[in-house]
């Protein structure tokens, strides 16, 4: 199952190209330091940030005014009703302990409120909204954005799961400028060496891990570009944010470009027809759980046939050895895709239960009771769950 079709390292870098990295100078000349605003959100953003306020905190010269823009807090729970508590992004409160500065932005008129204030530089990270292009011209050097994938490859919003649905080998972070009106398709300003996914990499995994990389190259992308303004004082404009990693972009080989879309209900969805079990065991690792299906059953009161309901899978684990499940007796193992079989007393619904995948293999999965029109699925008569939609 672990047999990957994958992204070779061949297909990303020359073997010579190495992380960009220059020798600093310890002072700046007397410079004054950028002035940056920090877009982010959650914890990826969070992480970079530390980096961001350390440099801050160490080096005037590099980073003289820090500030910080994030998404407001949202109520939590179904109803988002008024009563619900709200919940703020892991960015926030981590942001104010460090006693700076926070813009809760998320309209048009956020955002017009904000472009009254004068910085030098824009950074974004997992901020997760596109930044309008007044605000970047109005900037004295524009906006760059960390991005946790090699682009072009997976660029959008979903970088890190899309990594490991498509079974790479190697992902990394990109450091782009910021386009006026689209997505992931700035100048490519720095890229970090490939960094290889384990065999069991969840998306939590690799972005604490890419997190660090991300954190690393932004603090030295900062003292360069503080180095080569500290050089050329006469020079203005965001191109200076380009002509100071010129050398370093024209060494970058990229990747064909992919899109990776947002993630919705339907990403967690199990078609038992066409999902294979690595497909499935790919979707557990890059979502986490629950992932969901579609139960089909008999209405006994009306004597319809065949109506569906959502069931929620709470674990998966792939059975590479059916003498590992004692209560799993040979002759009533599934045969068809999405026929189960549950095990455990009394065969509760929410019991381990046994499922065949469409390409042979077999699912142990722990299942969520459901109920149906007001009783629990548990006293319906249950086909399979297969899903053909």
């Amino acid at each position: 199952m672990h047999l990957r079709s994958r992204l070779s390292i061949s297909h990303i870098y020359n073997l010579n190209l190495t992380y960009f990295k220059r020798t600093f100078h310890t002072s700046f000349c007397g410079l004054k330091g950028l002035d940056i605003l920090f877009f982010g959100s959650d914890e990826f953003s969070r992480e970079c940030f530390r980096s961001v306020d350390d440099l801050a905190a160490s080096s005037s010269s590099v980073v003289h005014k820090l500030e910080v823009v994030t998404r407001p807090p949202k109520r939590n729970g179904r109803d988002r009703s008024t009563s619900s508590q709200t919940v703020e992004v892991p960015l926030a409160p981590f942001a104010r302990e460090r006693n700076r500065t926070v813009h809760f932005v998320e309209t048009k008129q956020d955002f017009e409120n904000i472009q009254t204030l004068s910085y030098d530089l824009l950074v974004v990270v997992s901020y997760g909204k596109l930044i309008p292009a007044q605000l970047i011209t109005r900037t004295k050097y524009g906006g760059i954005n960390l991005h946790p994938s090699l682009l072009p490859r997976h660029s959008g919003a979903a970088p890190l799961q899309a990594a490991i649905l498509d079974n790479d080998e190697f992902s990394g972070v990109t450091i782009q400028t910021l386009h006026p009106t689209q997505f992931d398709r700035g100048s490519i300003l720095m890229q970090s060496l490939p960094v290889r996914l384990s065999l069991d990499e969840t998306s939590k995994s690799l972005g604490q891990r890419l997190s660090k990389v991300g954190a690393d190259m932004l603090r030295e992308f900062l003292k360069t570009l503080s180095e080569y303004i500290d050089k050329h004082p006469n020079d203005e404009g965001p191109e200076i944010v380009i002509d100071s990693f010129k050398t370093n972009s024209e060494e970058i080989r990229l990747l064909p470009r992919t899109w990776t879309k947002k993630i919705d209900s339907r990403a967690r969805h199990i078609n038992w027809a066409t999902d294979s079990a690595s497909t499935i065991e790919r979707k557990w690792r890059a979502f986490g759980l629950p992932l969901w299906t579609e139960i089909r059953y008999f209405d006994r009161h009306n004597q319809t046939a065949h109506l569906s309901r959502r069931a929620i899978l709470e674990d998966i684990t792939i059975v590479d050895n059916m003498g590992s499940i004692p209560s799993l007796e040979v002759g009533s193992i599934p045969n068809l895709p999405g026929q189960y079989l549950r095990l455990g007393p009394g065969k509760q619904f929410f019991a381990q239960t046994v499922v065949r995948t469409c390409d042979g293999k077999l699912l142990l999965v722990q299942m969520k009771q459901e109920k149906v029109r007001g009783k629990s699925l548990v006293d319906s008569d249950i086909f399979d769950l297969s899903s053909h939609k």
